[in-house]
């Protein structure tokens, strides 16, 4: 692994990429971007070597490169001990709401959800299980903090500080079993708060909703039982009706798709998941729905369904990232848009995309 020209004092420092990226003029190999992804200011230039899925000489040659040309700097300085680096990377918890219905001191946690094997630290994971627990009791001023004359600078600042606590995209690769499911169930709850009080129009309907004794919109979506005795007999008439074959959804899917109809291929792929639930299927749901631009919540929960079944497909983490790109999280697709690469080096559109969002990062 070792090149002569890099003392151990090198190899043991921390790379971080220059404050002020200029892109303009230079001409990067796919090798030199893919190293510029895996700089991420915690890794050592050892351990990006070691990790780099390139060959150890080009690895080398483009951190030489990214050096030359000042994209990234090599501080003199020896990489800190787990000890130091697990502080400095900690995060802080949110303030605990003191509005809410039942204070977090008074709340009792279910028993075996504490002593799950797979989850995060203690702490944490009582948090995760209490704003979880209160998603329906809590209006979104009260989820985020703030009182109702709160103006949009005050949202976007409470939205992306608890951003920082539940976005899922913090917890990769973690074991995290069931809390999985309701981190991201939180964070939607999060980006829709942080969508309706931060659009003019959108926050005065819903504070007239409010003036009518309505927490959200999932009150409304459970208040209306109308026809309600009429709907097993609809659905013994659904179950009555014979499955198309598989083979049939799945190719006159792909007929709409290459014909540019992505609603009517969606709905294909989506009446096929409920005879297969294969991750290349949740993840050509997921595309058509960014082609659509629409229910992209949606997109992201079969994108995330791919991954975690075949985590080794780069083409999944496209869709994930692409996703990022248009929900405006820019540095979680940078992120996996570099995962793809990771994993096939050669993918043009993460490279493409890869590229784009880099030189316009800074």
């Amino acid at each position: 692994m070792s090149d002569p020209n890099w003392e151990q004092s090198k190899l043991a420092a921390v790379p971080r990429r220059a404050a002020e990226m200029l892109f303009e003029g230079l001409d990067l190999r796919p090798a030199d971007w893919l190293v510029l992804y895996r700089v991420d200011g915690k890794s050592s230039c050892k351990e990006i070597v070691v990790a780099s899925p390139l060959t150890s000489q080009q690895t080398f040659e483009s951190l030489e490169k990214l050096l030359s040309t000042k994209l990234i700097e090599l501080p003199r300085v020896e990489k800190e001990v787990p000890e130091e680096a697990e502080a400095k990377a900690a995060f802080v918890l949110p303030d605990i709401p003191a509005s809410w219905p039942v204070p977090m001191e008074r709340t009792r946690f279910d028993p075996d959800l504490m002593a799950a094997e797979e989850g995060p630290e203690e702490e944490l994971r009582r948090l995760i299980l209490y704003y979880h627990g209160n998603l329906k009791a809590v209006n979104y001023y009260q989820l985020l903090g703030l009182e109702p004359d709160a103006d949009v600078k005050s949202v976007r600042r409470a939205y992306f500080k608890l951003s920082k606590v539940f976005h899922p995209d913090r917890f990769f690769r973690q074991k995290l079993g069931v809390f999985r499911e309701m981190v991201e169930t939180i964070f939607r709850w999060l980006n829709d708060a942080h969508k309706v009080l931060s659009d003019k129009r959108r926050k005065a309907e819903y504070d007239a909703l409010l003036g009518r004794g309505v927490l959200g919109p999932w009150q409304l979506e459970e208040e209306p039982q109308v026809q309600q005795r009429e709907a097993p007999a609809k659905e013994r008439q659904e179950v009555m009706k014979p499955r198309r074959p598989l083979a049939d959804l799945l190719a006159e899917a792909k007929i709409h798709e290459r014909a540019g109809e992505f609603r009517a291929a969606f709905d294909l792929y989506e009446e096929a998941l409920k005879q297969r639930r294969s991750p290349e299927l949740m993840n050509r749901s997921a595309e058509c729905l960014i082609r659509l631009k629409e229910d992209l919540d949606l997109a992201e929960s079969r994108a995330r369904g791919a991954i975690s079944a075949a985590p080794d497909v780069a083409r999944y983490w496209v869709a994930l990232a692409f996703i990022c790109e248009l929900t405006e999280r820019a540095t979680s697709a940078i992120e996996h848009y570099g995962q793809a690469l990771v994993l096939d080096p050669h993918h043009q559109g993460a490279l493409t995309r890869l590229q784009f969002l880099m030189s316009h990062e800074s």
